[in-house]
């Protein structure tokens, strides 16, 4: 039996968790930051997928075979760091959204800890179901990831190249999704403000037939509202992973501060409807 920790215990290795409910070959144990803010609710989180909570990233990892790290990109280096605890050859899975600089770095701390370290780059949300997401693994060690993976039922791909260019994909990826996240999100509250958000999506459905702009901003907002804090973290991310490349990364900095925004937003009205959204968002501007 194969002993599983999590260093983060957020949707992601939430989604994990589900993925290994009722698999004897595994048991699993994780810590989560929050636990010191927010202890009850962490511990119920942890209760309700079976696994155990520990009180430090440590004592979760020290007699792990693998460790899957999910935690804010903000945080990712700091969870490499528990790794000084690791069993020698433990499989660490570093699925964090990171830049290529970053992974590199979390590199070198788990190897000279004794680990064996996997770039694991998660392409798309892991609601409504991580099954179907595509999930890229490089680096030496990437095959036993990958095999750990594909037990677990989930869709798993090798990659060619040293470790980073999984977050390399999924960095520059991230330039397209989290700033069209943004743009979009300025475009709606902007259009419900002039009271002309029907017109403006009915013309941006003709000229972009099929995207259904209404239903997309309501949840790009929702996501927004709901992870902007972690979400503008990884964008500080794909905006660092620009900068190594020597590029101009001007999009992605204004994304991260709409981002930033939104996830500060006293969220307290649920909707599936952008206007309802996007009316509770310009209340908080208005009167924050």
């Amino acid at each position: 039996m194969d002993s599983i920790a999590f260093i983060g215990f957020g949707e992601a290795s939430a989604a994990f968790a589900g993925c290994l409910s009722g698999n004897a070959r595994f048991q699993a144990g994780g810590y989560d930051k929050k636990l010191n803010t927010d202890r009850a609710s962490i511990t119920d989180r942890f209760s309700k997928h079976g696994i155990q909570c520990f009180q430090s990233a440590r004592l979760a990892v020290q007699n792990a075979d693998i460790v899957i790290s999910l935690v804010t990109a903000d945080q990712a280096t700091t969870a490499a760091h528990s790794a000084n605890g690791l069993k020698k050859n433990c499989l660490f899975i570093d699925g964090n959204s990171c830049s290529t600089k970053t992974k590199l770095m979390n590199a070198d701390i788990v190897t000279r800890a004794g680990g064996c370290y996997v770039d694991l780059a998660i392409m798309a949300p892991v609601r409504p179901d991580l099954k179907k997401v595509a999930m890229l693994v490089c680096g030496e060690h990437a095959a036993d990831a990958h095999k750990f993976l594909s037990n677990l039922g989930l869709n798993s791909r090798v990659i060619d190249g040293d470790i980073g260019t999984a977050a390399s994909i999924k960095m520059i990826r991230s330039i397209a999704i989290k700033g069209l996240e943004a743009l979009v999100a300025e475009c709606t509250i902007a259009g419900v403000r002039a009271g002309v958000d029907d017109q403006v999506f009915a013309s941006l459905d003709k000229t972009f037939p099929g995207f259904g702009w209404a239903d997309r901003s309501a949840y790009m907002l929702e996501r927004m509202l709901n992870h902007g804090a972690r979400r503008a973290a990884e964008m500080k991310e794909v905006a660092k992973t620009i900068q190594d490349l020597g590029m101009p990364n001007h999009m992605s900095c204004a994304a991260i501060a709409w981002h930033a925004n939104l996830g500060a937003t006293d969220f307290t009205t649920p909707s599936t409807n952008y206007r309802d959204l996007a009316n509770q968002i310009i209340d908080k501007i208005k009167d924050p």
